[in-house]
């Protein structure tokens, strides 16, 4: 049930407009139009973070009420942060565990950005030789969940003399963007940014 309704969720964070691609160690392309620029040749690492940070300041997408963003990234892109030897600022879930609420899948926070590892919905396969990972990086206002039936656990009624049993789970809701077009003029700007490949 949980790893249905995290990759509705994670579908409609994934349908953002705003796409960006690690072109190298240094370098990265954003595109507002809902497409990757191109291939991806090179993983997530402090450069990008940085520029994925400042891009929504810039936008002035709030942050949570710690003053953090929020990164779900896969195991692959999560490495490549971790990997980069001028990330000295890294620290571990658990040395802040106890002054904050944790994320599930918490692992750590880096220059203002909270990192919550994704293990079933985040690809760990794109890019140049399917060698990088994919993540999304946002603040507050992102995809609103709309619940007609809360999620159920439903036990079918005993058949063939009790021998036959069934046991499932029922919900009836959706995800959606709350914000799904640009117009920077208006301050119509994408709240998530997803960073992965064509």
């Amino acid at each position: 049930m949980a790893a249905t309704i995290d990759g509705a969720a994670a579908t409609q964070f994934k349908a953002t407009l705003a796409r960006y691609i690690c072109a190298s160690a240094t370098s990265g392309t954003l595109t507002t139009n809902g497409t990757f620029a191109g291939t991806s040749t090179g993983n997530l690492n402090l450069y990008h973070l940085r520029q994925l940070r400042n891009q929504l300041k810039k936008w002035n997408v709030k942050p949570f009420d710690d003053g953090s963003y929020a990164c779900i990234a896969s195991v692959a892109a999560i490495d490549g942060i971790q990997s980069d030897t001028s990330t000295g600022a890294w620290i571990d879930a658990n040395r802040y565990a106890g002054s904050k609420r944790l994320f599930t899948g918490e692992v750590g926070q880096l220059m203002g950005v909270r990192f919550i590892e994704d293990t079933a919905v985040m690809s760990n396969a794109v890019g140049n030789g399917s060698a990088y990972g994919e993540a999304v990086i946002f603040g507050r206002d992102t995809v609103m969940e709309g619940v007609a039936l809360a999620e159920q656990i439903r036990v079918d009624t005993p058949k063939d003399f009790g021998r036959d049993r069934g046991v499932c789970w029922y919900w009836l809701g959706g995800f959606k963007l709350v914000w799904d077009v640009i117009d920077v003029a208006k301050g119509w700007t994408p709240r998530i940014i997803y960073l992965g490949s064509q």
